[in-house]
């Protein structure tokens, strides 16, 4: 009587374990992105390229420079098949070379339409061009091996209804960075949880 009444009560705790989700949890909602198994949707940019101090848009590369003050990164992703709201956003980005020192990222959203007709002043410019008051940040250290991908999270800035995220975004850097272009096949990245 007491093995059964054993067994009734693991059978009775395995049951109920299985039907809350502790030990089986559904893939439905895995937002993490540094989970490989993540339901993010991703995209790839429609365009990225680099504007440069005295030359303008620098696109069809396979590297993408930022350096402080000369050389600002543009991506600009196809928002059609984005979710009408994106709850949160993160942009991967495969280092291209090691910076040869550490370098600070500041990532701005941009609220101007462009084209490959840009120039840097007007790239350069926190109020015409981009939001220069909401920034995303990241630390890319010197020691980061080449092929290394950057995780940024973006969702401060690059968040809320798809009809405000579709001029892109603008990336600065306070020493030289290198990452990978889409023309490279190994590019930036955006993953997007929707609202």
């Amino acid at each position: 009587m007491k093995k059964i009444a054993g067994r009734l009560t693991i059978i009775t705790l395995v049951t109920m374990f299985v039907g809350c989700g502790v030990f089986f949890a559904a893939k439905e909602g895995r937002w993490n992105a540094l989970d490989p198994d993540n339901e993010l949707s991703t995209f790839n940019p429609s365009i990225d390229g680099y504007v440069e101090s005295g030359v303008g848009w620098i696109g069809d590369k396979p590297t993408l420079y930022a350096l402080p003050s000369s050389k600002l990164i543009l991506i600009r992703f196809d928002t059609g098949d984005f979710p009408d709201s994106v709850a949160a956003s993160y942009l991967k980005l495969k280092v291209n070379t090691q910076p040869p020192n550490d370098a600070d990222l500041a990532i701005h959203r941009i609220i101007q339409s462009w084209d490959a007709t840009i120039s840097y002043s007007l790239a350069d410019d926190p109020v015409a061009f981009y939001n220069g008051s909401s920034v995303a940040t990241a630390k890319i250290p010197a020691s980061i091996p080449v092929g290394e991908d950057v995780l940024i999270t973006l969702t401060g800035i690059y968040s809320g209804d798809k009809a405000n995220l579709g001029n892109g975004l603008i990336v600065s850097s306070s020493a030289t960075v290198q990452f990978d272009s889409s023309e490279s096949g190994q590019g930036p990245v955006l993953l997007i949880e929707p609202d």
